[in-house]
């Protein structure tokens, strides 16, 4: 029975809904930051908090972190999403799970615009579904949709941009053009790494308009016209990163990266370890190795054989080859742990098999259509989903029942998360509920506090909606055997209190900064600093 559009529209999302389930969605969305890079989620949080908590205009977004003048406004990327959830917090309450819920929308709408330009192009129900369901198991797209950080909504944008510049290179209407730039503009916004398929657009455009403007068929107010659009994706997002640069020298630079990360700067040890990593442990959490692989090289043969009215796929293909080449080596400082800087680049997973496909159809449609190949697909699908669950799972619940049934994670792997979780547990949990007792015992929002030990920006200040200082930025005084230097340097920048996390980090702590202890909150122990 061949299915409508509709049906098979309504099929994709059930599908789409039924994975999320078993990547365990339904629990997750309800998680405050937590498990990797919950430091980086924090950050994002913060900014939202102090929106929802100071009604701050959306130019002049602060976190909780404080430097030593006292400054805590700071941008990292656009905020759009951070201003938007503040706002939503406003009507509906602070709940976390309205940020992962944003998110998640963000990536699943950008998800569906794959599918439809999928099944336009190839006009097949299987494959149309099978493409961005395959994308969906790449570990740290499933990890950071349902989470707090900008990379993965930029994707969906960055997606749903690519089917309307689809539609628009295939009927020429300026509506679609429209739509294209203001999603790819968006993502740019959120993440820049978005923008390698901004610039494979403009070179679309560019490549099909100078020929005709060179033989003389289009005027130079025509070519300008079609170029236009793009110059203003260039100047919105050239705008924005000058004032945030400017903002940011102004109150605090360096907090978040806004420039490139170049692999010229490093040294060949540092870039031999880089490499390393990022093929040992980046890689695998953004693709399975030997199914990307084999994905590229079908992408790359296709090439080759392709029929010209494929061009323009061809071309995209190339030029967001090189787009990926050139981000690797101008930020790949950031590819020793930052595995969510890749997630922009997951596009050309579903372009190979678009590339693949659309030459298989061409070349030779009963393959394309045999029941074998898709039994195949269809096997090496239910793998990728079956692996994909439980590295998820096991992310925030190293005792999950369903990894009783894994036969693929290393033992390490559990036992390493297990321990993550249980040091969380005994150490920062509590402070996912401090913040009411915090209030009780005469301590405001504003009142600076050390909070340790916490090495990140903003995560145990986050959770307990507290001004204050943490381990991080502090140079002079880094490291525990300068914690009570530590101590003596926050109370001259104003800390009225000291909250420790840990019982067995007072060891590092002069008994006269733990003389006054104003309260006990499960594990965590509030002082006064006199």
């Amino acid at each position: 029975m061949k299915l409508s559009k509709i049906q098979t529209s309504i099929l994709f999302l059930i599908l789409l809904i039924v994975v999320s389930f078993l990547y365990n969605y339904q629990k997750i969305l309800f998680y405050p930051p937590f498990s990797v890079h919950y430091w980086r989620q924090s950050d994002c949080l913060s900014i939202t908090l102090n929106y929802y908590q100071e009604n701050l205009s959306f130019f002049t977004p602060k976190i909780h972190w404080t430097s030593p003048t006292g400054d805590n406004y700071t941008i990292s990327e656009f905020p759009v999403i951070y201003y938007g959830v503040a706002q939503l917090w406003k009507v509906f309450g602070q709940k976390e799970f309205i940020f992962r819920l944003v998110n998640l929308l963000f990536v699943f709408a950008g998800l569906f615009s794959l599918f439809r330009l999928s099944l336009a192009y190839l006009k097949d129900n299987f494959w149309a579904i099978y493409i961005p369901l395959f994308l969906f198991t790449s570990p740290i797209l499933v990890y950071y949709t349902n989470n707090f950080m900008a990379d993965a909504p930029a994707f969906g944008l960055a997606l749903s941009a690519s089917y309307f510049y689809w539609k628009y290179y295939q009927k020429k209407k300026w509506t679609h053009l429209l739509a294209a730039i203001l999603f790819i503009s968006l993502a740019g916004l959120l993440k820049i790494s978005s923008l390698i398929l901004f610039t494979a657009f403009l070179s679309l455009s560019l490549i099909e308009t100078i020929p005709q403007w060179i033989k003389k068929q289009l005027t130079t107010r025509q070519v300008l016209l079609k170029i236009f659009p793009f110059l203003i994706v260039l100047v919105i997002i050239g705008a924005w990163y000058i004032y945030a640069r400017h903002f940011t020298k102004i109150h605090n630079s360096g907090i978040f990266l806004q420039s490139i990360y170049p692999i010229w700067e490093l040294d060949a040890a540092k870039i031999h370890m880089i490499l390393d990593s990022l093929y040992w442990q980046l890689l695998p959490a953004f693709f399975n190795k030997k199914v990307l692989t084999l994905t590229l090289l079908l992408g790359l043969s296709s090439l080759f054989i392709s029929p010209k009215n494929n061009k323009w796929i061809i071309n995209l293909y190339l030029i967001s080859l090189f787009g990926i080449i050139s981000f690797i080596i101008l930020w790949f400082k950031a590819f020793d742990v930052h595995d969510y800087y890749l997630t922009n680049l997951l596009f050309i997973v579903p372009f190979s098999l678009l590339l693949f496909l659309g030459t298989l159809k061409s070349k030779f449609s009963k393959i394309f259509r045999h029941w074998s190949l898709k039994l195949i697909a269809t096997t090496v699908l239910l793998f990728l989903v079956y692996q994909t669950m439980f590295i998820n799972r096991i992310k925030y619940n190293a005792h999950d029942a369903w990894l009783s049934a894994d036969l693929i994670e290393k033992k390490g792997s559990v036992d390493y998360f297990a321990n993550k979780q249980k040091d969380y547990n005994e150490t920062l949990k509590a402070l996912e509920e401090i913040t009411p007792y915090l209030r009780e015992i005469g301590i405001s929002r504003t009142d600076l506090v050390y909070s340790t030990p916490d090495y990140t920006i903003n995560h145990t200040l986050y959770l307990m909606d507290q001004r204050g200082f943490t381990e991080y930025g502090y140079v002079p005084y880094k490291g525990v055997e300068k914690t009570n230097d530590r101590i003596e340097y926050f109370k001259q920048l104003g800390a009225k209190y000291l909250i420790v996390n840990a019982d067995k980090y007072t060891k590092y702590i002069d008994e006269k900064y733990l003389s006054n202890c104003i309260g006990t909150f499960q594990n965590v122990k509030i002082y006064k600093i006199e």
